[in-house]
């Protein structure tokens, strides 16, 4: 699974009490689940069963600076009391691949499957569709029409 992850500054992290949400997309087969158990339990399962749906607890990883397996250059820019992140995945087969209303998502990771062009692009598509989504609500929180008037 090849991913990217979007958003968000790593130089100049919030303080924030709550752990920042990762929402982990792409299509069908891309290995979300996979990389997520690999992230988080350091083992990649065979053949994990189908997300349906949003899964909130999909994951969670705690990033210390003090952790021994850090890069030097990511631990001078994590604060000292660390970072929290919950992983969400959204399973490929959803007609409709967002975040629910009113949920604050704070950066997301895309993946597709190398070995499938088709994967890539869907996976390039749910990528463009975020990124207008993500848009058209910054507009409406800013108290504008995302259409224009006549």
């Amino acid at each position: 699974c090849k991913a990217i992850l979007l958003q968000g500054s790593y130089r100049h992290w919030p303080i924030m009490s709550s752990p920042f949400v990762v929402l982990v997309v792409g299509p069908q087969d891309s290995g979300k689940t996979s990389l997520i158990r690999r992230i988080t339990d350091g083992v990649c399962p065979p053949r994990p069963t189908p997300t349906v749906g949003l899964d909130m607890e999909a994951g969670h990883i705690a990033i210390t600076p003090i952790q021994e397996d850090l890069i030097d250059e990511l631990a001078a820019v994590i604060p000292s009391h660390g970072l929290d992140f919950d992983l969400w995945e959204i399973g490929g087969r959803e007609p409709d691949r967002r975040p629910p209303r009113g949920q604050r998502v704070d950066g997301l990771l895309v993946c597709y499957d190398t070995t499938k062009r088709a994967s890539f692009q869907r996976a390039t598509h749910v990528l463009c569709r975020m990124r207008v989504d993500a848009h058209l609500e910054h507009v409406r929180y800013q108290g504008h029409s995302p259409t224009p008037q006549r």
